[in-house]
């Protein structure tokens, strides 16, 4: 969805009815959609009084889903499925309080059916918000000692002496150029 165009809730259902009917129009049977989830979202009841957090915009697109399928009796689209996603530049807690939100979709019997992709929360039977919380922050830690092994793999293998010294891994063996004429 496109950020700062669709902030309240009558363009954001319209926007949505309309992706659907262009889904429709363009022979799509199975989606898969992107929604940016960031707690930030700016999608506002159509009076300004209330803003619609991230909960209430998976409702707002599964309602127009479901409505969309009534009326056209279940025959057009076979699957949509929400894609949790969100920005590039969210810090490490960010992505947590995300990651720890995605899963809580995922576990909801409301979103669950929606939701794209199977969790590794599914075969570890966490139940609680303190036990995905916990689970969420093992994750992180694990990705964070990942990406430090293999920095520091990066830095030994381009320390290493040799005939590769003073070049980038990848450009070790030149290629003589010709001109083509």
């Amino acid at each position: 969805m496109m950020k700062g165009l669709f902030n309240y809730e009558t363009a954001y259902r319209k926007y949505t009815r309309h992706c659907l009917d262009e889904f429709v129009n363009d022979n799509i049977q199975y989606a898969e959609i992107r929604p940016n989830f960031m707690f930030s979202n700016q999608v506002w009841k159509d009076d300004g009084s209330i803003r619609i957090d991230n909960i209430g915009i998976m409702d707002l697109i599964i309602s127009e889903y479901e409505a969309f399928q009534k009326d056209h009796q279940q025959r057009v689209l076979k699957g949509l499925k929400v894609i949790y996603c969100t920005p590039r530049s969210f810090s490490e807690k960010q992505v947590g309080d995300a990651l720890l939100q995605c899963f809580q979709f995922k576990m909801d019997k409301r979103f669950s059916p929606y939701i794209a992709g199977k969790l590794a929360v599914d075969s570890c039977n966490v139940d609680s918000t303190s036990e995905l919380t916990e689970y969420t922050r093992l994750r992180l830690s694990r990705r964070r000692e990942q990406r430090q092994t293999t920095q520091r793999l990066q830095a030994a293998v381009l320390a290493i002496p040799g005939p590769m010294q003073g070049r980038r891994p990848g450009n070790s063996f030149p290629l003589p150029l010709r001109r083509v004429a």
